[in-house]
């Protein structure tokens, strides 16, 4: 009988040392997890910020806009002054 009591100790040893391994490696997963949790939530929350296409291109559009007007407004001023001096070295003739 003592090698039957012996052996069951001997089982019950390893149950427990199974059981703490298995809790061990459940504590180590968890905390994993909720590493990764926090890191996607990291992720969510810069993804936020991000400018949108629509934004972005609606944003570009504007800028284009801006510098054909702006081109526009410059060959406009441009031809004023050519017009201008061809007027004065008209005149000067």
């Amino acid at each position: 009988m003592d090698s039957n009591s012996e052996l069951i100790a001997r089982l019950e040893e390893r149950l427990k040392a199974s059981e703490k391994a298995l809790e061990l490696a459940n504590n180590n997963m968890c905390s994993r997890l909720e590493g990764m949790n926090e890191f996607r939530e990291q992720l969510r929350n810069q993804a936020a910020t991000f400018v949108t296409r629509i934004e972005l291109d609606a944003k570009l559009d504007g800028i284009e806009k801006g510098k054909r007007d702006n081109l526009a407004l410059a060959l406009s001023l441009f031809s004023v002054v050519i017009s201008a001096l061809v007027a004065i070295f008209s005149i000067i003739k």
